[in-house]
C-alpha cells in the first residue's frame, strides 16, 4: 500500500526511523539517511540504507599545533566543515594535546575519526549534533541488565593478543609499548604528537582499551532507555556455568528490525 500512488518505487528516499514504546511524543530517532532501491517483485520492495554522507575535506599540509581533541573537533564541526553542533560533555576537555601536520587530503569525517581513535575517543552523530566521548572514562548512569533483559546467544569474546604497539613520527622517530603477551599481533598507529612521554602514555591508553574483552548482547529496545555510546552497562548472567558479572562500555549498537531487537556491543571485563 505504501507505493500505491508512487509506482514504480522511487530510486531514492530520504528517511528518518524512530522507535517508541508508547506514543508519538516518546519517539527517539535511530536512523537518519537515504534508502536506495535494490529490487522489487510481486510481493515486496527492497531498499538499501545509507547514512548521511559528509563531503568536506581537510587539506594536505594542514598544521595542528598544541590543540586538544575538543579544540580540534570544535573547529571541524563548524559551518565551513561538517556544520554540526558539538557536544563534548563526555570528552576529555584537558587533553590529549596534539601536534601534527596532515600528509594527505582526507574527508573531514575520516580525519576526525583517525584523531579520535588515537586519542581513545569516539563519536556519533544524531539529529545534527556530534557527540564526542572519551572511551577510557565511561559514563556510569546505573544502566543494568539481568537475564530477563537480554536474549540467549549473547557472546563474550577475548581480544586477539597484542605483542607490541608502535607509532612513528613524521621525522622517522619510532615509539613502542609492549603488549601483555610475547605472542600475538603488532599494532601500528599514525602519530599525532611529538614528545616521547605523551606518545608512550597514549600508546599505553590504547593498549589498555584494546586488550579489554568484547561483549555483544541482544536486548528488547526501549525508547526511554536506549544506551548511548560510552555508557557503562553492568550485566548479570546466570545462564553460564557460574553467575557472571560483567561491566562494559558501549562502543556500538545496531537495530535488528526483523527480530525487533537491539544489538549492544562494547568492551570491558568480568568483575
Amino acid at each position: 500500500e505504501l507505493f500505491t500512488n508512487d509506482w514504480p518505487p522511487p530510486k531514492s528516499i530520504d528517511v528518518v526511523d524512530y522507535i517508541t514504546d508508547s506514543d508519538e511524543a516518546s519517539k527517539v530517532p535511530i536512523f537518519e539517511g537515504q534508502l536506495h532501491l535494490d529490487s522489487y517483485d510481486e510481493s515486496e520492495v527492497t531498499y538499501q540504507a545509507y547514512g548521511t554522507e559528509y563531503t568536506a575535506t581537510v587539506a594536505k599540509g594542514t598544521n595542528i599545533s598544541s590543540q586538544t581533541i575538543v579544540q580540534i573537533f570544535t573547529t571541524y564541526c563548524g559551518a565551513t566543515h561538517l556544520n554540526l553542533t558539538l557536544d563534548s560533555t563526555d570528552a576529555n576537555a584537558s587533553g590529549p594535546t596534539l601536534n601534527f601536520t596532515t600528509d594527505s587530503e582526507k574527508k573531514t569525517i575520516d580525519f576526525l575519526s583517525d584523531v579520535a581513535a588515537y586519542s581513545t575517543h569516539c563519536f556519533y552523530i544524531k539529529s545534527g549534533t556530534l557527540y564526542l566521548v572519551d572511551m577510557t572514562a565511561g559514563d556510569d548512569n546505573g544502566y543494568t541488565l539481568d537475564e530477563f533483559g537480554y536474549f540467549m546467544g549473547s557472546t563474550y569474546e577475548a581480544q586477539e593478543p597484542i605483542s607490541l604497539l608502535k607509532t612513528t613520527e613524521a621525522d622517522g622517530t619510532e615509539h613502542t609499548v609492549d603488549g601483555s603477551h610475547e605472542y600475538g599481533k603488532e599494532l601500528e598507529f599514525k602519530c599525532y604528537q611529538t614528545d616521547n612521554a605523551s606518545i608512550v602514555y597514549r600508546l599505553g591508553q590504547l593498549k589498555s582499551l584494546l586488550e579489554k574483552d568484547y561483549y555483544r548482547f541482544r536486548v528488547v529496545p526501549e525508547s526511554d532507555n536506549l544506551p548511548t555510546i560510552g555508557e557503562v552497562i553492568n550485566v548479570t548472567n546466570e545462564s553460564l556455568l557460574d553467575s557472571t558479572e560483567v561491566e562494559f562500555v558501549v562502543t556500538d549498537y545496531a537495530f535488528d528490525f526483523r527480530r525487533g531487537e537491539i544489538i549492544i556491543e562494547g568492551v570491558g571485563a568480568v568483575q
